[in-house]
């Protein structure tokens, strides 16, 4: 059996490196045919055997980190399949059918950033702050993030160049602020201790990339965790594919983040009546999405599920899993009064994955069956 050989440019330091190359060898493994060398582009990297190693050696490339210039362009100038991971940006020179890209949710980590922050209570603004090296991505995630936070009525302002201090002082307080990377959202926290403004009373501050050990444990700064491991996993899988001849013009592989690690920097004392306002507030955005969940609508809360489930049925008188069920069902009945739509229909534009759990819940709730209800509505107006 020929042996493959796979280059995979990749960083050896970091919280981050440590998570990714779970995915990375898991999924190698799976491969007996291939061998797997590790080369990082940030310590001793040479352009010249790289570009060597294409020329003669390597049957395919995995990137996780931005090589030199040179060496990028004579990657994209070769004929080796290469996958992308998280690397916005890329320009390739002609194109090709043999390269793939992996991606982060950047708009998942913008809404995951805003969802955390209001969770945490009531701010008289929003701000977030670039990362001027990784502009397209920045821009994904700022996008999102203001999104979720206009509903907070809120305003939200940007921070791209200039000084960062003027910018904090200028933002009503108390703030909350998205950064970029977790490095970015450090300086915020450095300039705040500077001007003497408190973190996170006065300014809560959340980042990207839980790059604790990087910037040192003691920051304490709340993260969005992208799954590194699931898209180096999925490069390999997308390497694989490439390498067998099929082909895809510029495929693009889109894998969400893992979740919000809460820390100090967002630890703003949250009463019960604020998380059930943000509760209440999720299920009213998100009750039509087939895949929400209690875990999913708690998880910002940065308390228990159990807690938050509790102070949710003493504040309301109901279960999260039932409010959202009556928020399903009152929405399908007013589709059902205001429109022909077939009951299945109703129900999956309701939020509702199967019809009959739809139809058990609503005769439960108004005591005849959807078709029947309907009839009967149509008969009262006439």
């Amino acid at each position: 059996m020929e042996r493959k050989r796979i280059l995979a440019l990749y960083p050896l330091r970091g919280l981050s490196a440590r998570s990714g190359i779970f995915g990375l060898l898991t999924e190698t493994d799976k491969h007996a045919d291939w061998d797997l060398k590790l080369l990082d582009p940030e310590s001793d990297f040479r352009v010249w055997r790289f570009k060597k190693a294409l020329k003669e050696s390597v049957d395919g490339v995995i990137v996780t980190v931005p090589p030199p210039d040179e060496a990028l362009e004579a990657l994209c100038q070769s004929r080796v399949p290469v996958v992308f991971v998280n690397i916005p940006g890329v320009r390739l020179p002609q194109w090709r059918e043999d390269v793939g890209f992996v991606y982060s949710d950047s708009d998942g980590i913008g809404r995951m950033g805003a969802e955390h922050l209001l969770s945490r209570g009531e701010f008289a603004s929003f701000g977030f702050v670039h990362r001027p090296e990784w502009p397209l991505w920045s821009n994904e995630v700022e996008r999102a993030f203001r999104k979720a936070v206009a509903a907070s009525g809120a305003p939200c302002a940007t921070f791209r160049e200039g000084t960062l201090d003027d910018w904090l002082r200028a933002l009503p307080k108390p703030a909350g602020v998205m950064a970029s990377i977790d490095r970015t959202a450090s300086q915020v926290m450095e300039r705040c201790r500077r001007l003497g403004v408190s973190v996170p009373e006065q300014v809560a501050v959340i980042g990207v990339g839980n790059e604790s050990d990087v910037i040192g444990n003691a920051e304490g700064i709340t993260t969005v965790v992208a799954d590194l491991s699931g898209m180096v996993g999925r490069a390999v899988q997308e390497l694989a594919r490439l390498m067998s001849g099929s082909r895809d013009e510029y495929p693009e592989i889109v894998v969400s983040p893992k979740g919000v690690v809460a820390r100090r920097s967002t630890a703003v004392n949250v009463t019960a009546k604020r998380r059930v306002a943000f509760l209440l507030g999720e299920i009213a955005r998100r009750f039509v999405e087939k895949d929400l969940s209690v875990a999913s609508l708690v998880r910002p809360c940065g308390c228990s599920r159990w807690l938050a489930e509790m102070e949710f049925a003493k504040a309301t008188g109901t279960t999260l899993r039932r409010a959202i069920e009556a928020a399903r069902l009152e929405k399908a009945a007013q589709l059902l009064k205001t429109t022909s739509l077939a009951v299945g229909e109703v129900a999956l534009r309701s939020g509702f994955r199967s019809g009959n759990r739809f139809t058990t819940l609503f005769r439960l709730r108004n005591g005849l069956p959807p078709r029947e209800w309907r009839r009967r509505e149509a008969a009262l107006r006439h």
